[in-house]
């Protein structure tokens, strides 16, 4: 399943814990226009698809204890 069609169309959220946490459309977009969020495993280079959905607010990773 391809997300996007340019590599350069992925944008860094957050990078903590060797994880980089993306989204394939920038923060301030057009909120009616659901993005995938994904995360980076830098250690391992495994990407992985989190949910879709659109931005309605910041988003900050949350890493439970």
């Amino acid at each position: 399943c391809i997300l996007v069609d340019d590599p350069r169309q992925v944008f860094v959220l957050a990078v903590r814990d060797s994880y980089a946490y993306l989204a394939t459309s920038p923060m301030f977009h057009d909120p009616q226009s659901p993005c995938w969020f994904l995360f980076l495993c830098l250690e391992t280079m495994k990407l992985e698809r989190l949910f879709r959905r659109t931005f309605d607010n910041d988003v900050q990773p949350y890493i439970m204890a």
